[in-house]
């Protein structure tokens, strides 16, 4: 019994983990509210997962916030432009369905090609905002390119996020269950889980990587 509580136990890892993941979860809940910082936020809660990843014990509030404020410029600088454009195209969107004559309905493709293509960027860029050092256009570049060449990935994450809407337009009650999982421990879970695969795809491009909390 006594070795459960040994530091380096599995059960105290999972523990100190879930622990991680509860208090990231709150801390990037509290830093969207103004939601124009919630790239950063998005950011420093990437940041903490990978800490866990890496078996480091991050400090958990003093790390957010430090990887909030070390990335906040360029999270921001990437999160609100991917904002405008896809209210842009969601609204083109709408005037190519409803307003427009229906002998140009073809135009709505280019529209989900274009909102694709920004998903796909999205999935893979604050995760590298959180790890590495880059230029931001290069960061997009390499985005982009990483999710055409890790192309299961970004389909299973992004059929994960349509599920969960699928689920919830079919089973309108599941919407209570899945907000409080998400009030919870939600949005940590799934930058935990789906950093798995991200850090993965990461090992193609060997960028120079920020200091860990350990460093």
């Amino acid at each position: 019994m006594s070795s459960f509580f040994d530091k380096r136990s599995w059960g105290m890892r999972f523990l100190s983990g879930l622990g991680a993941l509860i208090i990231g979860n709150f801390l990037f809940l509290i830093c969207s509210i103004p939601l124009f910082t919630i790239g950063a936020s998005w950011t420093a809660l990437y940041r903490i997962t990978f800490e866990v990843h890496m078996g480091n014990d991050p400090f958990v509030v003093r790390d957010f916030f430090r990887y909030f404020k070390e990335n906040f410029k360029k999270a921001t600088l990437v999160f609100v432009p991917i904002v405008i454009l896809l209210a842009v195209w969601i609204y083109n969107l709408y005037i190519v369905l409803y307003i427009l004559d229906p002998s140009l309905k073809w135009l709505q493709y280019p529209i989900y090609i274009l909102i694709v293509a920004l998903t796909a960027v999205t999935i893979y860029i604050f995760p590298m905002i959180a790890l590495y050092e880059q230029k931001v256009t290069k960061m997009i570049k390499d985005s982009l390119l990483l999710s055409i060449g890790n192309l299961p990935v970004t389909i299973f994450i992004v059929a994960s996020y349509v599920g969960k809407y699928l689920l919830i337009d079919f089973i309108p009650i599941m919407g209570v269950y899945i907000l409080s999982f998400y009030l919870f421990f939600g949005f940590a879970f799934d930058c935990w889980f789906f950093g798995i695969f991200i850090n993965r795809a990461f090992k193609i491009e060997k960028p120079k990587k920020k200091r860990t909390s350990e460093d």
